[in-house]
């Protein structure tokens, strides 16, 4: 079988300020303790979150694409961390996978987490 080479009808265009919304992207997820460890802060910066929301709307709002970057280095960031990682035992995840849904409904509650994530996501909800 062979397959045709890709082919896109629209030009490659990236946002002109990834690389400042990249920037502060990475320091929020800093400020919120996410990849912290050697492996998780190549994780974190190996997604190219930034990058990849700035080609989706490269001329989209600078603030939104932060705001899509964040979201995006975290999501992939809690997936490594808490999905893959439960391996054999997706039930494991249940309690984490619900502090995180609590956050994000309710940005205003609190929490006792020993994880960063519901934070992270409640302040990406508000």
């Amino acid at each position: 079988m062979d397959i045709p080479p890709l082919s896109c009808p629209l030009p490659s265009a990236c946002h002109p300020r990834v690389a400042e919304i990249e920037r502060r992207a990475l320091a929020w997820a800093e400020e919120f303790a996410l990849g912290t460890n050697e492996l998780g802060h190549r994780r974190l910066v190996g997604s190219n979150s930034a990058a990849w929301c700035c080609r989706l709307a490269p001329d989209g709002d600078p603030e939104l694409l932060e705001l899509a970057s964040e979201w995006t280095y975290a999501s992939f960031l809690f997936d490594d961390d808490h999905l893959d990682a439960t391996g054999v035992r997706p039930d494991a995840s249940v309690p984490i996978i619900g502090e995180v849904l609590r956050a994000l409904d309710s940005p205003e509650s609190t929490d006792t987490s020993t994880s960063p994530y519901p934070a992270a996501y409640r302040d990406l909800s508000r």
